[in-house]
């Protein structure tokens, strides 16, 4: 049985991996409780004293709104827990980083983008900076050990209810709430059970490619999603829409994902994954703190920039 260790457990991506690969694999959850990820002589220490086939790196600073960690020097301290794994690490282990579409710079559409883009432009925000440089050192180095598939957007249970965007959706909708949208976009989101079988692969499987787009093959707008979840739903919420036009668009390119999976992996509908969804909260609705809900503090942290890059 191969032993996997996910660093950043405690998160939304963090979680669903480790309730999914428990199954099979015997799974170390560590968080930031643990010890400190961004201090090297605490990282090497723990590596040195426990060895692991496979590391998942499920912890970045800066890439949400509520992750507790403290917003500050977000470079430095995502290049530290990145550069300490890759350093503490055996070749003979495999870790598998996660990059993102910010690194592409989000600050412009970004229309089914390919992974040789990354450079156009560089990123403005320093967690897409972060990513671009962590990105970089991998393609240069080109260690057959690490890999970096690039998240755009993803959604499922334990994502942050209280703003990522389908959940809220879904969550309004059963508490008969109006389904509020800063400004309409179109987006890749992929179903975070998609996500955790890709993740099996990489596990189990020698990817051809270090770095790839792990996105859906098709995209989706805001509005629709609403228009989705009133049709999955028993209630008409109102949708409302907080600024005209379309904000930039966030979709990337998946076919070296589809080529390392050779083209036989089928992504879950939008439709299917929400429905999913949309019946874990209404199991689960009790247990959430609908006061955030009823606060909107999600749509109050929004930008109300035309070209921001927040949508709720």
């Amino acid at each position: 049985m191969k032993t996997i260790a996910i660093v950043g457990a405690g998160g939304f991506v963090g979680k669903n991996l480790c309730e999914s690969l428990c199954e099979d694999y015997r799974v170390y959850a560590i968080t930031r409780t643990d010890f400190d990820l961004t201090d090297s002589e605490q990282v090497c220490r723990f590596f040195g004293q426990h060895t692991f086939d496979t590391v998942i790196n499920c912890a970045n600073q800066g890439g949400a709104r509520n992750n507790g960690y403290a917003q500050t020097d977000v470079i430095g301290n995502n290049l530290k827990i990145f550069f300490n794994l890759e350093r503490c690490l055996n070749d003979n282990t495999k870790l598998i980083n996660f990059g993102s579409g910010a690194q592409y710079n989000k600050q412009r559409n970004l229309t089914e983008i390919k992974e040789c883009d990354t450079g156009q432009i560089l990123p403005i925000d320093d967690y897409g900076f972060s990513k671009y440089i962590m990105s970089r050192y991998i393609s240069a180095n080109q260690k057959d050990n690490i890999y970096n598939p690039i998240i755009f957007g993803l959604y499922g249970k334990y994502e942050d209810y209280t703003y990522k965007f389908i959940s809220n959706a879904i969550v309004k909708n059963l508490l008969k709430m109006p389904i509020v949208i800063n400004q309409n976009v179109e987006f890749d989101y992929l179903f975070i059970d998609d996500f955790v079988q890709i993740i099996r692969a990489m596990i189990e499987d020698e990817f051809k490619n270090r770095e790839f787009n792990i996105t859906p093959d098709q995209s989706i707008d805001l509005y629709t999603i609403a228009q989705m979840i009133n049709h999955i739903g028993n209630h008409q919420s109102e949708i409302q829409i907080r600024n005209e036009g379309m904000n930039y668009t966030y979709t990337g390119d998946n076919s070296l994902l589809k080529e390392n999976l050779h083209g036989s992996f089928k992504f879950t509908s939008y439709e299917d994954g929400i429905t999913q969804l949309y019946q874990y909260y209404k199991e689960h609705i009790e247990e959430l703190d609908l006061s955030t809900i009823y606060e909107d503090k999600a749509i109050q942290y929004c930008q109300t920039n035309r070209r921001g890059r927040n949508n709720v």
